[in-house]
């Protein structure tokens, strides 16, 4: 009987994924086998009209963004050779993960409707004298089935995804004349 019940709680816990798992991110999720950093940010008083004037003046601006392009409700780029700035995120040279040293590329997407906009990055690879690091496999263990909390690959996580957010947010612009 305690052998059924082994059996039992191991295919159970066999079938659980990443997704059942809580992630130790805010903006970073598992998609279909792929990390993903994925933030909505809440502008309450624009509509669709504003938030796109706004983000087709501001987007094009971002460090190391390349191949801006606009259709719709979206705005396709794509990092290529960029650097994270951890300086900006408080951390200094000897004491944050060496990965932050090398360039990046990654595919955005941004969305917008009336009063929010989402950015999504995808495809996060890092170049660096070792070779290409996918950033799913260092925050992920077991092929993204679960996170992967040690330190060095939670201060990596915590590091690009606070750079993520703070480089998307664009504030709005008040004219008071």
């Amino acid at each position: 009987m305690k052998i059924i019940n082994i059996l039992l709680l191991v295919l159970i816990f066999a079938g659980l994924d990443l997704s059942a798992q809580d992630s130790p991110y805010k903006s970073y999720k598992i998609d279909n086998g792929q990390l993903i950093y994925q933030q909505v940010y809440e502008c309450d008083t624009m509509k669709a009209d504003a938030i796109s004037t706004m983000l087709s003046s501001e987007v094009p601006k971002i460090k190391g963004l390349k191949g801006y392009y606009k259709d719709g409700t979206v705005i396709t780029a794509e990092f290529k050779n960029a650097m994270i700035d951890y300086r900006m995120m408080g951390g200094k040279w000897g004491s944050t993960p060496i990965l932050l040293n090398s360039p990046f590329d990654a595919n955005v997407t941004i969305e917008w409707k009336d009063y929010k906009y989402r950015v999504t990055i995808s495809n996060i690879v890092f170049h660096s004298a070792f070779g290409e690091t996918d950033l799913g496999s260092l925050l992920t263990k077991r092929k993204y089935s679960m996170w992967d909390n040690s330190n060095g690959a939670r201060q990596v996580g915590d590091f690009t995804e606070r750079y993520y957010t703070t480089l998307f947010w664009i504030s709005p612009t008040k004219d008071n004349w």
